[in-house]
């Protein structure tokens, strides 16, 4: 959390690894924490980097070059 606000990486138990593949693509993984509340676990910290999301290997390709 970054002032409040969830960012990246998402870290996932290994258990709810076929749970992913079944997910709508549109929602993300954040629908996942959405439904296992009792295994979310926010973690404080005072980068804003962690906001930043990278879906794709151009997004990252453009942060780089910013």
């Amino acid at each position: 959390m970054y002032r409040k606000k969830r960012g990246h990486p998402l870290l996932i138990r290994s258990k709810y690894r076929e749970i992913i593949g079944t997910l709508d693509e549109n929602e993300g993984l954040r629908s996942l924490s959405d439904m296992y509340k009792e295994d979310d676990l926010e973690v404080k910290t005072y980068s804003r980097g962690m906001l930043k999301d990278f879906d794709t290997k151009e997004d990252y390709l453009n942060e780089l070059n910013k």
